[in-house]
């Protein structure tokens, strides 16, 4: 979609938030499409059970390069 010829004729406007996960690059792609307001998650794919998450108002910096903080629910321990 992003290499669409067509892509900036279109009114990709209400593109403005969601979820990903990837390197630096594929997000840094995310936000020239248009979606400024990305988090980047990190979690279990086979469960669907997101563990840490960015907050759309991070600095970018942190949205960039961090999988964000432990949801609440989460349980954090260190593995010996």
């Amino acid at each position: 979609m992003f290499n669409h010829p067509d892509r900036k004729l279109r009114d990709l406007s209400s593109l403005r938030t969601g979820l990903t996960i990837g390197p630096p690059e594929v997000i840094n792609m995310t936000i020239e499409f248009g979606i400024r307001e990305i988090c980047n998650v990190y979690g279990s794919t086979e469960t669907y059970g997101n563990c840490t998450v960015t907050d759309a108002k991070d600095p970018l910096d942190i949205r960039i390069n961090t999988q964000g903080k432990p949801l609440p629910s989460s349980l954090i321990r260190a593995i010996p």
